[in-house]
């Protein structure tokens, strides 16, 4: 199980773990490129959980931990679309300085992959979203499945 991973957006990169300094879950701003209403240094708001979609969203579970079955009225901060997940942040800040940037960027699935498949099913706060609407890659074969 995961505890750590970095998120690069369109427009930022991020430190997601299950645990902070506070004991709750966050995903934090590390870096930005132009920009955004949400500043370096800001934690994603408005929940207990962290869902792994096409983007982030923190949220709260209100009985239930799947996203795709969670009322949006119970849903907080979200990032814009993930470019790709990585393990450490040299990784995440490569592929930040990068050109061209896609949603789940191709270039980078192998990591993504790793990351969610490290996550895995059961983990106690981060959420990874399933269903075609929401999923940043496409299920149920994670391993052979494109974005």
């Amino acid at each position: 199980m995961l505890h750590k991973f970095y998120a690069v957006t369109y427009t930022s990169v991020y430190l997601v773990k299950d645990k902070d300094e506070d004991g709750r879950p966050a995903a934090v701003k590390i870096a930005l490129r132009g920009e955004s209403n949400l500043p370096i240094g800001h934690r994603l708001r408005g929940g207990s959980m962290i869902a792994i979609c096409y983007r982030l969203i923190a949220y709260s579970p209100e009985g239930n931990r799947e996203i795709e079955k969670i009322n949006t009225f119970y849903w907080g901060d979200s990032t814009s679309r993930i470019v790709a997940l990585f393990k450490t942040e040299e990784e995440a800040r490569i592929c930040f300085a990068s050109n061209n940037l896609k949603s789940c960027d191709p270039r980078w699935i192998n990591e993504t992959r790793e990351v969610l498949r490290e996550i895995g099913e059961d983990h106690p706060v981060f959420y990874v979203a399933k269903t075609p609407r929401y999923a940043l890659i496409a299920t149920p074969q994670l391993e052979q499945s494109e974005c």
